[in-house]
């Protein structure tokens, strides 16, 4: 959860002979939608304008992003419901562009931008920021052919989805084990998500050789807004920076934006906050919060109620013995109270038991 996404482009000319390209960047990570299937996906929406040098453009996600797992937002967002939620603004698609291409309007019918569709088979480059590790960060590459349309005058905007394995997802959130074992009814469970943009220190190498390089510029970020979506069952505890603000999501709006397998969950019972650097240029940004949920804890707090109920028991058997001079009695108490104890500390260090065992088979399975 240390990596950072980033963004730059090529130039035309070099030396450059106006100002850099500029571009407001839009994040949504969304968090454990509630499904069976992998439901945790982060959209990037780049809002680009006077992009008059721009001749290739590379985003890059610190998760080992599968090509197949990456999907253009074009089409859901030809519907001016889903629009107006995206921009949170009347807006209306006003017409064609061509090239998977349309323009977007706002109520006074004034032209707002121009919406571009990605082929990812043809306008786009996917490649591994280290080519011999399955594990690393993604490249994005906007081919020239596509960025020629980025070129002209207006604003432009594109948006691509980054669907999130579980072992992908861990690049943008980590959980805490609960604390507080057997003696709680419920426990609550702490996750901390954060989501960084063009953090040098935080790039592969390969990464920022690229950025330095005298042909690459880094865009002028007028804006950056990250949004973070949870099920409302998740209350948000402490965060990075204050908060602009947070609402209730609006199902009638949100509707058909979510992946189709997951149609049948309700947006309407989740949460949207939103955290934003407006005072441009925005050389870096970070957001970080913290958030915790119940998690129903009550078999674990029956057993332990149990146990410590067969404690007692034993206990006072045991004194029974000793005061009635029975040694074998004694023994067999002693015996069941020394099981009762070990079983309760399992219980309650079970956490622990559990990480530990999993570090002794990783440390095996590396030596062998």
């Amino acid at each position: 959860m240390t990596g950072s996404v980033a963004l730059w482009y090529e130039r035309t000319t070099t030396p450059p002979t106006g100002d850099r390209a500029k571009v407001e960047v839009h994040f949504n990570l969304w968090r454990h939608i509630r499904s069976s299937h992998d439901s945790n996906f982060l959209d990037v929406g780049l809002l680009i304008s006077d992009a008059y040098e721009l001749k290739t453009m590379t985003f890059f996600v610190p998760a080992a992003v599968a090509s197949n797992e990456i999907e253009d937002l074009s089409p859901k967002l030809r519907d001016n419901k889903l629009l107006s939620a995206v921009f949170n603004d009347v807006v209306t698609q006003s017409g064609s562009s061509g090239n998977n291409s349309f323009t977007v309007a706002t109520r006074g019918k004034k032209h707002f931008l121009t919406f571009h569709g990605v082929d990812l088979a043809n306008d786009v480059i996917w490649s591994r920021s280290e080519p011999t590790n399955s594990r690393s960060g993604v490249k994005l590459e906007f081919n020239n052919t596509f960025c020629s349309r980025l070129r002209a005058p207006g604003k432009h905007y594109i948006r691509l989805r980054f669907n999130l394995t579980n072992e992908t997802a861990t690049e943008f959130s980590t959980s805490r084990a609960s604390q507080g074992g057997f003696v709680a009814s419920t426990l609550w469970s702490e996750e901390f998500t954060e989501l960084r943009f063009n953090e040098m220190r935080n790039l592969p190498e390969s990464v920022l050789s690229q950025i330095d390089s005298t042909t690459s510029e880094t865009f002028d970020v007028t804006a950056a807004h990250c949004f973070i979506i949870r099920d409302l069952t998740f209350e948000l505890v402490a965060s990075h920076g204050a908060m602009q603000k947070m609402r209730r999501m609006e199902a009638n709006l949100w509707e058909g934006y979510l992946p189709t397998e997951l149609s049948y969950v309700d947006i309407g019972n989740m949460m949207i906050y939103h955290w934003r650097a407006v005072s441009g240029p925005v050389e870096n940004f970070v957001s970080l919060a913290r958030f915790r949920a119940p998690r129903g804890n009550l078999p674990y707090y029956f057993i332990g109620v149990v146990l410590l109920g067969a404690l007692g028991s034993a206990v006072e058997d045991i004194l029974a013995s000793w005061y009635k001079g029975g040694v074998r009695g004694a023994i067999m108490a002693s015996a069941w109270i020394a099981f009762a104890m070990a079983v309760v500390l399992a219980f309650a260090f079970r956490s622990w038991l559990i990480s530990s065992a999993k570090k002794f088979m990783s440390c095996c399975r590396s030596r062998s």
